[in-house]
C-alpha cells in the first residue's frame, strides 16, 4: 500500500501556478496518492500575512491527517522579501550558483547539491551540465 502524501504551498498563487508548481515534483519520487494544494495569504508581504501563511499551513495540515493522508510536505523556503522568480536573471544567478557549488564541492567536499527552494528548479539543468560532479548522472537534487 503506498503512502498518501499532501503538498502544501504557503505562497501565494493562483489555479495556473499550483499546476506549475505540481509540475516540477519528481513523478518518479512521488506515491500515486499525492495531492498539491494551497493554503495562504493574498499577498505575502506583511509580518500579518506571515502570520496567516503559518495559521494557513498548520491548518491544512491538521486536515491532511484527518483526510488520511499519511504526510505533508510543505512547498517552500522562500524568502517572501526577495523577488522569487529568475526569470530575466539566469545569466547572473546561475553563475553564483555554480560558484557556491563548486567552492561546496571542493572545499567542503560535498556529494550532493540540493536547491534550496523550487524557484531554484530553473537552474537545475545548467548546474547539472556545468558541474564536473555531475558526469554521467547527476546528483543536483531539487527538492525543496
Amino acid at each position: 500500500m503506498g503512502y498518501k502524501i499532501k503538498v502544501i504551498i504557503p505562497i501565494p498563487m493562483d489555479k495556473h501556478g499550483v499546476q506549475a508548481r505540481a509540475a516540477q515534483l519528481p513523478v518518479a519520487f512521488l506515491p500515486d496518492g499525492f495531492e498539491v494544494v494551497k493554503a495562504g495569504a493574498a499577498l505575502g508581504d506583511s509580518y500579518h500575512d506571515t502570520l496567516l501563511m503559518d495559521v494557513s499551513v498548520t491548518e491544512a495540515g491538521l486536515k491532511a491527517e484527518q483526510e488520511g493522508f499519511d504526510a505533508i510536505c510543505i512547498d517552500t523556503v522562500s524568502d517572501s522579501g526577495m523577488a522569487e522568480s529568475l526569470a530575466g536573471k539566469e545569466e547572473v544567478v546561475f553563475n553564483k550558483l555554480l560558484h557556491q557549488a563548486e567552492m561546496a564541492i571542493s572545499e567542503d567536499k560535498a556529494d550532493v547539491i540540493i536547491l534550496g527552494s523550487t524557484t531554484m528548479h530553473q537552474s537545475h539543468a545548467f548546474l547539472a551540465e556545468n558541474l564536473p560532479l555531475c558526469q554521467p548522472s547527476c546528483p543536483v537534487g531539487d527538492f525543496a
